[in-house]
């Protein structure tokens, strides 16, 4: 406790003697900035309660104008990579 609050708490003793009603002064409490998951504190435009108001667009959904014959660029494994570089089938 430093000096301040010590006198502070003297007066506020004397004046509950004396019969007043005392309501001690809050103290602004510092929060230390929350930290994102890169380590840096967040904008002041960060809102940690944000909510969604519609759930977010599905692959699927993305897909779904171009019907079941269209194709898509394959994905293939690293082997089959590979073996293409190669030039084995």
């Amino acid at each position: 406790m430093n000096k301040q609050a010590r006198e502070l708490d003297k007066a506020i003793a004397i004046l509950k003697a004396a019969g007043y009603r005392v309501v001690k002064p809050r103290t602004k409490t510092i929060v230390a900035p929350r930290l994102n998951a890169v380590g840096k504190p967040y904008g002041a435009n960060y809102d940690s309660n944000y909510k969604m108001r519609h759930k977010p667009t599905s692959i699927k959904r993305l897909y779904a104008p171009y019907g079941q014959g269209m194709q898509f660029v394959p994905h293939f494994t690293i082997e089959e990579q590979q073996q293409k570089r190669k030039g084995v089938s």
